[in-house]
């Protein structure tokens, strides 16, 4: 971009409120994670979230199965529990 061109901005539907309780650093980057997980996620699907033990992991695997899908859950052993408890279908250690 040119030092002269201004950005344009367009509206998003990945724009969320702030959350007044939040600290200010906090809501900065309280958003980023839901974004990332929802990007193709359509309903009914099967799918196998690598890394569901993760911070975008963990969004991934409850909103998929909020969306109806079949989850598949990859983790280490450690987290086997939480994935079952994050609503995952199956679990692969």
């Amino acid at each position: 971009m040119q030092a002269s061109e201004q950005p344009s901005w367009r509206p998003s539907r990945r724009i969320f409120p702030l959350l007044k309780r939040l600290p200010f650093r906090s809501r900065g980057s309280l958003p980023f994670r839901p974004c990332t997980t929802t990007d193709g996620l359509r309903p009914a699907q099967n799918v196998v979230i690598v890394g569901a033990s993760g911070g975008v992991g963990s969004f991934a695997v409850q909103i998929a199965k909020a969306f109806g899908a079949e989850v598949t859950g990859v983790c280490s052993t450690a987290k086997v529990d939480l994935m079952r408890a994050l609503g995952a279908d199956h679990v692969i250690d």
